[in-house]
């Protein structure tokens, strides 16, 4: 066998489970930014918990609203509400 080349039995192809890890590490990483944030600022266990929920949930009604297929105008503070 040719020197620099493997065999078809010795190659290795890459894992399904190593295929989605960027993905879902590119997901949460705004989730780790957003709880870090939160615990930061956070007076309490329960003003921490309000607090991450909305700003977990504010990405995703952004989300839904510049993905319309006819998207209209639309106010900023919208997004922000």
């Amino acid at each position: 066998m040719a020197r620099g080349r493997s065999s078809p039995t010795t190659e290795k192809a890459p894992e399904p489970v190593d295929e989605g890890q960027h993905p879902v590490k590119s997901m949460l990483a705004p989730v780790r930014a957003i709880a870090g944030q939160t615990s930061r600022n956070a007076y309490d266990h329960a003003a921490a918990n309000e607090a991450f929920s909305a700003r977990l949930i504010s990405p995703g009604r952004a989300h839904d609203i510049l993905t319309r297929p006819h998207l209209p105008r639309c106010n900023v503070a919208r997004l922000h509400a």
